[in-house]
């Protein structure tokens, strides 16, 4: 029997590998096409395929999108690290591939090295790239942690085709490492792809919210010493939803013959951009843990696009603006995103919303034979028989009378300071924080809860900290974390490694020039706990130098001088 041909229904070229997700010619993206009901992933022979009827089907009708279909799946799909290492360069790093550097228990490999240098300062990060198909074990990022202690990284991205496991997503992030799963290198492939304009370029919109959350709010931080931290990346995204307005006029029949009308009317916001189907992250561990938790977890990137779609949706209860254009300047970079859905897709998501939302228990009664009376004291009264029934309007009965593609914007600002790298998220329009991890303390065990400010950054690790874990050296104004600096063992204050060379002879603690004390007789250094007073000839001297004389109860202090 002859075996079944497989073609590309974009370009014809005939698909080698079975279940292929991209055509390794063009990129067309087969898998998601075929989840989303439009267009077939293959055809039995390409004579057939009807191209006219494709492209009407295509996302965008502008061919910007279409091109970067075919770039983005080719380059997710086959050139992996190629495109995590476009990404990296378009952030200012110059990169390595495939390095070999020398630690501290012999030679590791590093997939990518990317390096950026600003104000004579160099910052260094470890990028391991994995293809993987299923979810990253924890056991690959803790291989990662280690290799970078052993090399003194400090700086780590783990970057994942797929996803990460819970186990390894928490160890992660407790250690500090940057996690881009793919969709997360999808959105920033897609940034860097679409969208994109000359300074003096003009885009488009005919339905938006306006820009109500400037470029000077959206970058301004409140920091005592905000010189020490760069913006490094400013852009205005326009996200693209659809607003579906719909009436529904609907008559059902209950067993018993009754009409129960249905009706409803309003709108429905569908998200336009394309997400992945959910990802099953450490299957048999998660579902054991769930259930002993009684609830299923989500991961951060989950959460943080749950929420960043339901901010932006709820700001799209107002009604849109029209016809607007915007210029690229110079400061920041406008992006519009294309809508990834059709509106086919968005008024079949809204009618199967509208039928789900209505649909509605009622009870009714079922007749029942009245039995004779046994006596004169027997009633005749019955219990109903009550039973339930399920109305379920008909996609039929729902009308969808307009759709509007209104696009949100979203500012996305990246901070970096020392060798850390912040980022802000915040809706430019209604102005609500999306995600922020740069202006509250990260120190706090509630900091979800209990937000503490943060008022400057350490000026060699730029961390941001608040009044509590942050300290400014009262001899040169420099701030400093705990770890980058001294406390003084007499005063209690802080200072830099610069400004507190003394030491106390007898414990080794550090003491400020105020606080250092110099004994008389031995002539060295001490601190306040180690010098005492010579009971006959009142001198202040180290208790080195002391020796006790009298009774048990009455003990005196002499120096060696006395």
């Amino acid at each position: 029997m002859e075996s079944t041909m497989s073609f590309c229904p974009n370009c014809g070229v005939q698909i080698e590998v079975a279940n292929s997700r991209f055509c390794s010619k063009c990129g067309f993206c087969l898998q998601v096409k075929k989840e989303a009901g439009e267009v077939p992933i293959v055809q039995e022979n390409p004579e057939y395929i009807d191209q006219e009827k494709i492209a009407s089907t295509v996302v965008d009708e502008e061919t910007e999108e279409s091109e970067y279909s075919a770039k983005n799946a080719y380059a997710l799909g086959f050139k992996f690290e190629d495109t995590v290492e476009q990404i990296l360069k378009a952030k200012g790093y110059s990169t390595q591939r495939r390095c070999r550097l020398e630690g501290q228990n012999g030679r590791s490999e590093i997939d990518i090295l990317a390096i950026k240098r600003y104000k004579g300062k160099e910052r260094k990060i470890a990028v391991e790239c994995k293809n993987y198909t299923n979810p990253v074990p924890v056991k690959d990022v803790r291989d990662f942690i280690s290799k970078l202690e052993d090399l003194r990284i400090l700086n780590g991205l783990f970057i994942a085709y797929s996803d990460f496991s819970r186990e390894a997503e928490s160890w992660g992030k407790n250690y500090g490492l940057e996690l881009w799963d793919g969709d997360t290198v999808f959105e920033k492939f897609y940034e860097l792809n679409v969208g994109r304009l000359n300074i003096g370029d003009k885009v488009d919109f005919k339905y938006y919210l306006p820009v109500r959350i400037d470029f000077s709010n959206a970058v301004n931080l409140s920091f005592e010493n905000k010189n020490r931290v760069e913006i490094s990346s400013v852009k205005l995204i326009w996200r693209p939803f659809y607003k579906v307005f719909y009436e529904l006029n609907s008559v059902q029949t209950d067993p018993i013959k009754r009409k129960h009308r249905i009706i409803d009317s309003g709108f429905f916001i569908v998200d336009a951009l394309l997400k992945s189907s959910p990802k099953q992250k450490g299957a048999v561990g998660n579902v054991v843990k769930s259930i002993s938790l009684g609830m299923l977890g989500k991961s951060d990137e989950e959460k943080k696009e749950e929420k960043e779609t339901g901010i932006l949706k709820k700001e799209l209860h107002q009604n849109p603006d029209r016809d607007f254009s915007i210029t690229q300047p110079d400061n920041y970079k406008v992006i519009k995103l294309s809508p990834q859905i059709t509106e086919a897709a968005a008024r079949g998501e809204t009618i199967d919303y509208v039928v789900q939302k209505n649909t509605k228990t009622v009870e009714y009664e079922v007749p029942t034979k009245k039995r004779k009376r046994r006596d004169e004291f027997d009633v005749g009264f019955e219990i109903p028989d009550l039973r339930e029934c399920t109305l379920k309007p008909s996609r039929k009965d729902v009308t969808i009378s307009e759709i509007q593609l209104i696009h949100v914007p979203k500012w996305e600002v990246e901070f970096e300071s020392g060798d850390r790298t912040y980022m802000r998220v915040v809706s430019a329009n209604g102005g609500t924080i999306i995600a922020d991890n740069i202006t509250n303390c990260s120190k706090h065990l509630l900091k979800d809860f209990l937000k503490r400010k943060n008022v400057a950054v350490c000026d060699v690790c730029g961390r941001a900290l608040c009044k509590d874990h942050v300290f400014r050296c009262p001899i040169c104004g420099a701030w400093f974390c705990e770890t980058h600096s001294i406390q003084c063992i007499g005063c209690k204050t802080r200072f830099c490694l610069e400004h507190i060379k003394n030491r106390c002879v007898e414990c080794g603690e550090a003491t400020c020039s105020a606080c250092s004390l110099k004994c008389p007789i031995c002539e060295e250094t001490h601190c306040n706990k180690h010098m005492t007073k010579c009971d006959k000839c009142g001198k202040s001297v180290c208790t080195s130098c002391t020796r006790k004389e009298g009774s048990l109860i009455f003990k005196k202090t002499i120096c060696k001088s006395c």
